[in-house]
């Protein structure tokens, strides 16, 4: 996600939808007004493994005292006090996050799952998300995480390869008038158009307000 964003200027205007409890919320913030957060799951409950390509290094998801995970924080309103910092990374005292993005969460099973039980991923308020968390380890040190505009220090395969793929994500973002896909899970040119919004394509009719 920090590659695909890093192709929009700062002050590209992003718009986040969530629901919070049976409520839908929106709001519009900056793409450069975010924070990766880097924190431990202490005892991870499910068990998963997961093989990230090209590479074909396969990590295994649970089963061990601690793991590392990260995820992305956005803020409505308030600009980081530190954000224009080319620091890439941060120790300081946690933001307050308006909305929480896991991109990750599926590695978890069940509990990871996002809207409606169903979400790929996971964007939630950050009363929401603290409180999954305790679904998906026995503790976690959330509270005291690292905060930093971007992760660095990656494997050189990743260093290579995320960068590619996420160029190949902002050119069909570019084309999404012309080559439309399922807002859902991402299949090319879906026969269906959300009937509310009129912008949104789906795939299924189980999925028309999953993509919305």
């Amino acid at each position: 996600m920090q590659y695909f964003l890093a192709q929009f200027p700062d002050d590209t205007r992003l718009k986040v939808l969530f629901v919070q409890g049976k409520k839908a919320k929106v709001y519009e913030t900056q793409v450069n007004w975010l924070a990766i957060a880097e924190f431990e799951l202490y005892n991870p409950k499910p068990l998963t493994m997961s093989t990230v390509f090209p590479g074909g290094t396969s990590y295994i998801g649970c089963g061990m005292d601690s793991m590392q995970h990260c995820v992305l924080g956005f803020q409505s309103s308030t600009v980081p006090s530190d954000a224009s910092s080319s620091d890439e990374s941060d120790e300081r005292e946690s933001p307050q996050f308006d909305t929480i993005l896991d991109m990750t969460s599926l590695q978890f099973g069940d509990a990871g799952r996002g809207f409606k039980g169903k979400g790929l991923f996971v964007l939630e308020s950050e009363t929401d998300y603290t409180a999954r968390l305790s679904t998906l380890a026995r503790d976690n040190d959330f509270e005291d995480a690292k905060f930093s505009l971007q992760l660095g220090n990656l494997p050189p395969i990743q260093e290579k390869w995320l960068p590619e793929v996420a160029a190949r994500a902002k050119a069909r973002w570019d084309q999404r008038q012309e080559k439309t896909f399922c807002g859902y899970c991402g299949t090319p040119e879906p026969a269906k158009r959300c009937t509310v919004c009129r912008v949104v394509y789906y795939c299924g009719e189980v999925r028309d307000q999953d993509a919305g």
